[in-house]
């Protein structure tokens, strides 16, 4: 099943929940405040407390995964299986005892490293067994594989999973990417020796808390990216690939945790992850600001594909040492993209089961068995059959007729938020150029053509769903530098960052950057184009019919002198009028999920969109609709199973009375869909490049 199963707080007390040691019934994290970046110490263990009953139950109207239900803590000791002793406990010496102690510890993964090492828990009976790899948390620069799951490494034993938990190269050692590339190793060593160790190959599951959740999701969304997938780490003809994922409230973006944990109403000590001396900027090996590019690579939100497996991202409503919006982006963008993800906010914690919990929650005996209960549904039942990649419906099918399930929403086919097209060959000859100082997300890549100068300009903005992907990898740019266009590719705010209308405010305001520094770039200041597709094709659309609407413009991000108006739009199969979408899709095979309140729509609005029709308004292209507008080129495929062709006629038909049918243009792809070669290839691109010869070189 596809989609957001959520459970949400109604005014959530915002506390910060410090992790605590493994002791029977609790969270395995570490020491503290200091795993999550946030200066301070951590707090001096209190009596443990007494045990109090209580069900947090979901919201009414939500649904829940499960209903999640704290527990009294587990019995401190636990029948051990039969292995070698236990590794030390975490901690030090004299920490409470573990609930769970592995079979066999210390198994070098890999010989490059005396880091490289797991402890395999074995369950009774002969197996094979379906196998969870444990990755601990602790900042990607403390902890070790010590950190097993107590209850839940319980309930997982005696349900017949082996556990791996996996020591990786920590920030110290060694920067990014060498976790992740640790992590997948790990998976090829227990896949290569699965029959040595009585494990099931293609029965591996990957589960982490904090910084081990990322390294989990890392490793589900990643899939075969060669750059994690290091040779010399060993089974280099091994698959790393998992078959499910359980993220505990994990990071994603590290380049927006600051500005989420501030809108959250955290303290000022919980928006210190940009700092040079942060978790996160160790990890990269360089403070977060400065290198979008890496914080790109480290968030698992860059590799969703549909071929990426299911998701289970818990997190509790009183985290502000990673913001819940943080990780709920990752469940959101995996829902986006039509995948199966299930995502829990648990009542009453924050950061795992922090110092001063009562009972348990996340390590409670009932949630404990929703972890298996997911497992069981992913791993121990009878295998789905191969989805392709790239296969796409030749028209929207009728409803009933039998189709496989298309990405869903807004969101581009293909690996990476960049949408799937072919690498670009080009070069930014200006990069991260900064045209606004309100958030590090507002910078522009600059691409020239050979020559002086000044130079018609192509504006791209990306895709994704207005909640994922940036200005890397800008659709057709070696087709307009070869015509002697300039690119420039914009990122901006998205909608875990800021709402509606941050997003037109940000490209207005680069429009306006781009003009008044016409001169230093080379630029002609009278010749520019708007280009971009699905989200990106709303923008330039909004881009394109505003032109002087005071609301959007955005004036106090700078140039506030400078027109943002430009002289031609290119939009390939933007929305328009969102109330519309999913009406436009009755009768179909597509999915009928835009006002839903996880939607990509709803999400940028900042709620559900049939709710707040007037919000929907302020960003629909259509409502500002004028003989001032400039000229269109409206693409859609008629296959488009993510944004209805109706949407692209919709924009049409308030144009052509109002600039005349000389001036848009509404064509459809036959059998494209919501994307792909289709528009790109050399018969379209003559059509894209014609059109823009006429306005910006006439």
């Amino acid at each position: 099943m596809s989609g957001i199963f959520e459970t949400r707080p109604s005014a959530p007390a915002r506390r910060r929940s410090v992790p605590r040691l493994i002791a029977a019934g609790a969270v395995t994290l570490f020491v503290g405040a200091i795993i999550a970046g946030c200066a301070g110490t951590a707090p001096a263990m209190p009596a443990a407390p007494t045990a109090v009953a209580a069900t947090v139950a979901p919201t009414a109207g939500i649904v829940s995964t499960a209903t999640i239900a704290a527990a009294p803590a587990a019995p401190a000791a636990a029948a051990a299986p039969q292995g070698a002793p236990p590794g030390p406990p975490p901690g030090g010496a004299g920490g409470p005892p573990k609930v769970i102690t592995p079979t066999l510890t210390n198994i070098a993964y890999t010989p490059i490293s005396g880091t490289q090492v797991l402890d395999l828990y074995l369950p009774e009976g002969n197996g094979p067994f379906p196998v969870v790899v444990n990755i601990h948390p602790g900042g990607f620069f403390t902890g070790d594989k010590s950190m097993a799951p107590g209850n839940p490494g319980k309930a997982l034993l005696k349900a017949g999973y082996a556990i791996a938990s996996i020591n990786y190269r920590l920030s110290g050692e060694a920067t990014f990417p060498a976790a992740v590339q640790d992590a997948k190793a790990a998976v090829r060593f227990l896949r290569a020796n699965a029959a040595k160790y009585k494990l099931n190959p293609d029965r591996i599951a990957a589960f982490g808390q904090s910084a081990g959740g990322n390294l989990a999701s890392m490793l589900g969304t990643s899939g075969d990216v060669a750059e994690f997938d290091d040779p010399k780490l060993g089974n280099a003809g091994v698959s790393s690939r998992v078959q499910a994922v359980i993220n505990w409230f994990g990071p994603n973006d590290f380049g927006v945790m600051d500005a989420q944990a501030k809108a959250q109403g955290c303290a000022a000590s919980d928006q210190t992850h940009s700092a040079a001396d942060s978790p996160e900027s160790k990890y990269l090996g360089v403070a977060v600001p400065s290198s979008p590019e890496l914080v790109k690579k480290a968030n698992p939100m860059t590799y969703i594909t549909k071929d990426d497996p299911a998701f289970l991202v818990q997190k509790g409503d009183q985290d502000c040492t990673i913001a819940i919006e943080n990780t709920k982006m990752l469940a959101d963008a995996l829902a986006a993209a039509g995948m199966d993800v299930h995502y829990d906010l648990l009542k009453g914690v924050g950061h795992g089961d922090g110092f001063g919990s009562t009972t348990p929650v996340f390590e409670s005996e009932s949630n404990s068995q929703a972890l298996v209960d997911f497992l069981n549904a992913k791993l121990k039942a009878a295998p789905a059959a191969a989805v392709p990649t790239t296969a796409a419906p030749t028209a929207p099918p009728a409803a009933g007729a039998a189709a496989a399930a298309p990405t869903q929403s807004l969101l581009p086919v293909g690996r990476g938020p960049g949408g799937g097209q072919t690498a670009i060959k080009a070069t930014p000859t200006f990069k991260d150029v900064a045209y606004a100082s309100a958030s590090p997300t507002q910078k522009l890549d600059i691409y020239l053509p050979a020559g002086n100068g000044p130079f018609p300009l192509v504006i791209n903005v990306h895709g994704g769903g207005f909640m994922m992907g940036d200005k890397s990898n800008p659709p057709a740019t070696d087709e307009f530098l070869a015509n002697g266009y300039a690119v420039a590719s914009v990122d901006y705010r998205l909608s875990g960052e800021a709402k509606a209308p941050a997003q037109i405010q940000d490209i207005k305001a680069a429009v306006r950057f781009l003009r008044a520094n016409a001169g230093k770039y080379k630029l002609n200041p009278d010749k520019f184009a708007g280009f971009g597709g699905s989200a990106g094709g709303s923008l330039v659309a909004l881009l394109g019919t505003s032109c002087g609407v005071a609301a959007l413009e955005g004036a106090d991000l700078g140039n506030a002198d400078q027109s943002s108006c430009v002289q031609a739009v290119v939009d390939w199969f933007g929305p328009t009028d969102f109330l519309q979408m999913d009406k436009q899709f009755t009768g179909t095979a597509c999915p009928v999920n835009h006002d839903a309140a996880n939607s990509p729509e709803s999400m940028l609005v900042g709620a559900p969109i049939q709710t707040v029709p007037d919000r929907v308004k302020l960003v629909n292209p259509i409502t500002y609709a004028s003989a001032k507008a400039p000229p269109f080129l409206i693409q859609h495929g008629t296959a488009d199973c993510n944004v209805p062709p109706q949407q692209g006629q919709l924009l049409y038909d308030a144009l052509k009375p109002l600039i005349g049918a000389d001036k848009v243009t509404y064509t459809l792809l036959q059998g494209a869909g919501h994307g792909g070669s289709q528009f790109t290839d050399p018969a379209n691109m003559k059509v894209v490049l014609d059109f823009l010869a006429k306005y910006l070189k006439g």
